[in-house]
């Protein structure tokens, strides 16, 4: 699983980029990635359901109310 955050309006390519440069400099590989979680506000940024569909990985949703209990 991978938390994703980004800016309005990212590119997919841009966030294929970003996506691949964190897995690349930890070691991991895109196959290990089962599902995408990231911010309900985030429910209609393009990129993230191009990805997601490009990549066959699903997208869970999550308030920033529920978000915020990870920082703790």
């Amino acid at each position: 699983m991978i938390g994703i955050g980004c800016k309005k309006g990212i590119s997919l390519g841009e966030l294929e980029k970003g996506i691949f440069l964190t897995l690349r400099e930890n070691k991991l590989c895109r196959r290990w990635i089962k599902k995408i979680t990231t911010v309900t506000l985030k429910k209609e940024e393009k990129a993230l359901l191009l990805f997601s569909e490009k990549y066959l990985i699903p997208i869970e949703y999550f308030s920033p109310e529920e978000i915020r209990k990870f920082d703790k």
